[in-house]
């Protein structure tokens, strides 16, 4: 019987990119610069295989798998981000969503919060509609009360011939410009959205973050900045209304958006969806659009893992637990940060927790 682990490493389609756009990627002056990039060293598949092996390996039967057909030859064709997004709806969308639903049922109960991977539209927006990310992983709940969902990791598609990790290193003034804009625009969707996770993906890779507070005196960087004028923080994204575009604890707790006037500072949100607080670089990885395959760290695996992650603990913080590793749960023994599995003992060669 096939498992999800085999399900989320499946081959990704093999696209055709002779046609893409070149350019520069869109900007908001209303994002704040990032203060650099880190390697996020425990984004790895030992550490998914750590949290999740026993879910990931369970032998499930084939009709628990909802496999997405085959994409018509012309739509394999990428040219912008739309046809980006159109790939991601009839492939991956359908995958990680199913293993996201598969992983929960037995999840839940460890205090992880439903999640599904969701375009931007669905979720709760602070600002103009026309600014919202181009996919979000929302907060299942009951919508009797609200309109939107709580969008838990904001994600932005771009195309690969405008955007790659691999830019940051280049020696290419352009290339790094266009790689400080594209995460400075998907770190500003974190903010808003009161999330310590983000991600960007394109028909190249899936670029993933995670954003850390600074250890700084209580003085924001963007509090001291000049105020931004009305029509520049309401500039549009770009492309329009979207998608055509543990660590340690149980459960987390996300607040509500504040009611802050645009007046206060240079940005209109402080820690709790509001960044008028100092951070760190931001801890990145990147999978490769075309790895596949059970002994490869997956787009959809990497998708999978970093939304089961904002379903678990999502606050910023000045540092964080090894994921992978344990720590003392008081009476119930240890817990394991990522997963909040629990064990009376810990095994021989266990991992601990200690901050990186």
């Amino acid at each position: 019987m096939p498992t999800l682990l085999q399900f989320l490493t499946l081959r990704n389609p093999d696209l055709d990119g002779l046609s893409r756009i070149k350019g520069t990627n869109t900007f908001n002056p209303a994002f704040d610069d990032i203060e650099g990039t880190r390697p996020w060293l425990d984004f790895t598949l030992d550490t998914i295989l750590s949290c999740f092996g026993d879910i990931l390996h369970q032998p499930l039967p084939a009709t628990e798998f909802h496999f997405p057909h085959p994409i018509q030859t012309p739509f394999l064709r990428v040219v912008d981000e739309n046809s980006v997004d159109g790939i991601l709806l009839r492939w991956n969308h359908v995958i990680v969503n199913r293993a996201l639903e598969i992983a929960l049922a037995s999840l839940v109960s460890r205090g992880f919060h439903s999640i599904l991977w969701s375009w931007g539209s669905l979720s709760l927006a602070r600002e103009d509609r026309r600014f919202r990310p181009d996919w979000a992983g929302i907060l299942v709940e009951d919508m009797s009360t609200r309109q939107y969902h709580k969008n838990l990791i904001p994600g932005d598609t771009k195309i690969g011939s405008k955007f790659h990790s691999s830019y940051k290193d280049s020696i290419d003034d352009f290339e790094i410009g266009e790689f400080k804009k594209v995460l400075a625009q998907s770190a500003h969707y974190s903010r808003i959205a009161g999330s310590r996770y983000g991600y960007v993906i394109s028909d190249e890779e899936l670029l993933v973050f995670r954003r850390t507070k600074a250890m700084d005196p209580d003085v924001s960087i963007a509090a001291s900045r000049p105020r931004r004028q009305q029509q520049e923080q309401q500039h549009q994204h770009g492309r329009g209304p979207s998608i055509s575009s543990t660590a340690s604890g149980v459960a987390a707790t996300w607040s509500e958006p504040s009611n802050i006037a645009e007046t206060t500072s240079g940005s209109r949100y402080t820690d709790d969806g509001n960044p008028d607080v100092n951070e760190q670089p931001l801890d990145i990885a990147s999978i490769p659009w075309t790895q596949h395959g059970p002994q490869s760290l997956t787009v959809n695996l990497g998708l999978w893992f970093i939304h089961l992650l904002s379903a678990l603990d999502n606050c910023l913080q000045e540092s964080y637990p090894r994921i992978g590793g344990w720590e003392e749960a008081g009476q119930e023994g240890w817990r394991q940060v990522g997963s909040a599995r629990v064990l009376s003992t810990l095994l021989p060669g266990a991992l601990m927790a200690e901050d990186q």
